[in-house]
This record gives C-alpha cells, sequence and structure tokens, in this order.
C-alpha cells in the first residue's frame, strides 16, 4: 500500500520522529541569494544523518568539473569549495580528497598542451548515494507517496553508460524524457523531467540535470523488479 504525503512524516522511510526539511537537490548546489523555488522534503534523523558530508563531496565533485566552470553559481560557489578543503575542521576530508588527486596533462581539443592540472578519482558510489537520495525525494516531491523500503533506486552518469545499454534507454526511456518540459530550479543549476509507468506506479524513470551539463538518469522500482530485455 502506498504512504499517502504527510509533512510530519519522512519522505524516505515514513517514520514520524525527529523531522526536519531536507533540500533536494543540496542547497549547497546554489549560490546566494538562494532561488525561492528549491525542494524540501521531510526527513527523520536517521534518513538525514550524515548527509551533509555527502552532499559536499558532491558538490566538490560536481563544481570542479572543467565543463560547469563558466555557469555563474558554480563561479560563486567554487572558491568557498577549495577553502574549504584547505579548513583545519576538514583535515580528514581534505586527505580523503587528496588521495584521490593526480596531475595529468592538460590538453585542447585542437592538441595543444595547455599544461598540468589536478585529476581526481571520484568515488561513484558516494555519488550516486546522493542522486539516489534526490530521486526518492523527487518521487515524493511529485506523486506525494514515498517509495519506502519496498522500492530500490538505480542511477548512473550518462556519460558512462556502454553503447548497447545507452541504445536500449535511448529508445524506450530518454526519448519519451526529452519530449517533456524540464522542470527548473534556480539559474539552470538543477532540472529534471521524469515518466511514472501507469501499471506499476513504484517504477519511474528520472533524467536529472546540474549546471546546465552533467545528466545523471535515475530509475525507481519495487525490489526485484524484472527489467525488460
Amino acid at each position: 500500500m502506498n504512504m499517502e504525503q504527510d509533512n510530519n512524516a519522512c519522505a524516505y522511510c515514513g517514520a514520524r520522529n525527529s523531522i526536519s526539511d531536507d533540500h533536494i537537490p543540496p542547497e549547497s548546489l546554489f549560490a546566494d541569494p538562494k532561488p525561492s523555488n528549491l525542494i524540501t522534503v521531510p526527513s527523520c534523523d536517521r534518513c538525514h544523518r550524515g548527509t551533509y558530508l555527502d552532499d559536499e563531496y558532491f558538490k566538490t565533485i560536481i563544481t570542479l568539473r572543467d565543463e560547469v566552470g563558466d555557469h555563474p553559481d558554480v563561479k560563486k560557489i567554487l572558491p568557498s569549495t577549495i577553502r574549504g578543503l584547505k579548513g583545519v575542521a576538514k583535515w580528514k576530508y581534505y586527505l580523503y580528497f587528496k588521495k584521490r588527486t593526480r596531475w595529468v596533462l592538460k590538453k585542447s581539443q585542437s592538441g595543444i598542451v595547455l599544461g598540468l592540472r589536478p585529476a581526481y578519482e571520484v568515488d561513484l558510489a558516494r555519488v550516486y548515494k546522493v542522486i539516489n537520495r534526490v530521486a526518492r525525494g523527487l518521487y515524493y516531491h511529485e506523486t506525494k507517496e514515498i517509495l519506502g523500503a519496498s522500492a530500490e533506486v538505480r542511477s548512473q552518469g550518462l556519460e558512462l553508460w556502454g553503447k548497447d545499454d545507452f541504445a536500449f534507454f535511448s529508445k524506450y526511456m530518454l526519448a519519451p524524457l526529452l519530449k517533456k518540459q524540464k522542470r527548473v530550479i534556480g539559474n539552470d543549476v538543477f532540472s529534471y523531467v521524469y515518466q511514472i509507468v501507469p501499471d506499476e506506479p513504484k517504477m519511474s524513470v528520472w533524467l536529472m540535470e546540474f549546471y546546465n551539463k552533467i545528466d545523471f538518469f535515475a530509475m525507481t522500482m519495487p525490489i526485484g523488479y524484472p527489467l525488460p530485455k
């Protein structure tokens, strides 16, 4: 049975204790002044605990990407993000990030050497943990229902899809999504489109975009639901 929206119940698990607002996506992705259409969902302390560190990691990874460097919000928040890596209070986080950073030779598309620059090994499991939470929060925001433990979320960055997988999802899922009007939060910091399967309401697909450049795809489905071949 689907659990109807209740602002006194957690959007992720349905618990009713220690409820507070959780921003979907993380509020730290938006520069000040914050936009008026930020999305929040109720979250219990257990589901909300520890999300700050994952959100900070996600923000760092996304805002350091070359392709988003010209976005006005990134220009505003990137200096503080870099300073935050050097803060004494975050030394463990800084060491964690430094161990996964190396220097690589940067070249232009025409092959011109631009010099050395840092590159980092991304903890994809940590990134998708944030994307999965965003997908669950958006599902609650749009449907007024809670997925709960009976459903799972699978997510991936579009650039990491294999050729065969991309062809399948492009035909059956991405094509219908791209025909829909996207919902934009802030100054194109975050946008999304979605589709819910009519005969299986807990099965949905979400296409999310950050800073008008970086795309993620997420699916929600009942536990054990067989995907079509």
